[in-house]
């Protein structure tokens, strides 16, 4: 008990003097100042394993997904689908997710639930598709497009090869456009949010959450309340 007393006695000068107050502001400041740059140095570090990926992300995103969603709902002004469009988008999607599954396991961002969100919008993308077409009909879409295989070619191929398939297709995008055409969009959508995101350390600008469709915000609004909070901070 002594000894404690002699510690405070000796600590009263600095005490007093406001030493101790300084060292532990220095301390936490210290300890903040470390978490910030070990933020950083993850966020560094995840930006330099995403950017392997980005033209899939991209191709995902922009080019499949969202392609999908535009060639439908332009069918909602008066234009006819052009059902071959669709289902080399829909095959290229399924292609590209393979290759994602081999070489990232997932889709992979900085935040778990953005993860677990947008992969949900993937499989009930994968769930509609299943719907309409079994297992073999599935692992033949799948297979039709690869990074070789353009447009013309998977035209051709569709024509000569796969004409029972194809008219398949094109009853299922009428069965299930609508729902189609929004997980495709929402899954676009948050993807390059995401993407965005992770970058913010490189623009110094985070990505637009205003930006995000109105029935996908209010959507995530009522579905994922914390993950909605989260994202309209950005």
């Amino acid at each position: 008990m002594s000894d404690w007393i002699a510690i405070l006695i000796s600590w009263l000068p600095l005490l007093f003097s406001g030493g101790i107050i300084t060292a532990v502001i220095t301390y936490f400041a210290n300890r903040l100042s470390a978490k910030r740059q070990n933020d950083i140095e993850i966020k560094k570090q995840r930006m330099k394993i995403l950017s392997k990926y980005a033209s899939l992300y991209n191709r995902l995103a922009l080019y499949t997904t969202w392609n999908i969603s535009q060639k439908i709902r332009n069918s909602k002004n008066g234009k006819d689908i052009d059902y071959p469009l669709v289902m080399y988008y829909v095959c290229d999607f399924l292609q590209l997710r393979k290759q994602m599954i081999c070489s990232l396991g997932t889709l992979q961002f900085e935040n778990q639930e953005a993860e677990t969100i947008i992969n949900n919008f993937e499989r009930a993308i994968i769930d509609i598709i299943k719907k309409e077409f079994n297992e073999i009909e599935f692992s033949i879409l799948s297979c039709l497009v690869d990074e070789n295989n353009p447009y013309h070619k998977f035209y051709d191929k569709i024509n000569e090869n796969e004409k029972e398939l194809f008219e398949k297709f094109k009853k299922f995008v009428e069965n299930y456009k609508d729902s189609l055409e929004a997980n495709c969009r929402y899954y676009s959508e948050l993807i390059m949010l995401e993407f965005s995101h992770i970058y913010t350390i490189w623009y110094k600008q985070e990505p637009g959450f205003s930006k995000l469709s109105d029935k996908l915000r209010k959507k995530l609004k009522e579905d994922y309340p914390d993950y909605y909070k989260r994202i309209s901070k950005f």
